[in-house]
């Protein structure tokens, strides 16, 4: 399907850190939809990552300003890994003019209500032209706007019935 730029790369490079690999999940809250919002380290001891903050810096993601937002104790950092890809023009930043989710999500749900009113605007639009029409074969002499022409079936063109049983 379609989406914004890099989505697929996103996604990818996020399966590449994560997918069969052993995580560690850091809780910092939930949403207002009651979702989980979390911190993802990969590896132990000197290896250990931030997940969350290499997706930042790689261009791949970008800092959450929305309603509900939570940063736990990372937020400095998460802005700090924002700015590195956005100063390098790395991903996402590399396009004339990023679009961030946030607008993204909105445009989309913008285009989805426009196209729900242009069907609702057709719909009553096709039960006025019904009406009309009715009407005006009411005015014509006809009681109900006719469906079907009926065609004269000649004798040799029908079958013969068998008697009906009582």
């Amino acid at each position: 399907g379609s989406g914004q730029p890099f989505h697929r790369e996103a996604k990818e490079f996020l399966e590449h850190l994560t997918l069969d690999k052993e995580v560690t999940v850091e809780l910092v809250g939930r949403d207002r939809y009651a979702r989980v919002i979390a911190v993802v380290y990969r590896g132990w001891g000197p290896f250990r990552f931030n997940v969350n903050a290499v997706m930042l810096e790689e261009g791949l993601a970008t800092v959450y300003w929305g309603i509900n937002r939570q940063f736990g104790r990372h937020f400095h950092y998460f802005k700090r890994m924002e700015r590195r890809a956005r100063e390098a023009g790395r991903k996402i930043w590399s396009m004339p003019r990023t679009e961030l989710p946030r607008d993204y999500k909105r445009s989309l749900l913008q285009a989805e209500a426009a196209q729900r009113k242009l069907v609702k605007a057709e719909a009553k639009e096709k039960k006025a032209d019904e009406r009309r029409t009715s009407k005006k074969n009411h005015r014509d002499g006809q009681t109900r706007p006719q469906k079907h022409r009926r065609r004269s079936v000649s004798k040799s063109s029908r079958q013969e019935r068998p008697p009906r049983s009582v």
